[in-house]
């Protein structure tokens, strides 16, 4: 029997709105104000797309509210829309 894997066993899956900052780490952070991440146990956020903004620990983009846009990206919230 093969002795465990500690680097594997000290991995852990971030909830969706968080992420670890590179392969093989034991840390899950908030993804930052213009970013998210709606998928468990993923390295990095990903930007929050343009006519939407992401909050701290976004799981998806929020879209601008009715009348307001921006062609911009990883907008932090609607009052930069």
């Amino acid at each position: 029997m093969a002795p465990p894997d500690s680097e594997a066993d000290a991995r852990i899956e971030c909830l969706p709105g968080s992420a670890t900052p590179s392969n093989g780490s034991s840390i899950c952070a908030l993804c930052v104000p213009g970013k998210h991440q709606p998928a468990r146990g993923q390295v990095g956020c990903l930007d929050c797309i343009a006519g939407s903004f992401c909050v701290e620990g976004s799981v998806l983009s929020a879209p601008c509210s009715g009348g307001t846009h921006s062609n911009a990206t990883n907008l932090t919230s609607a009052d930069e829309c």
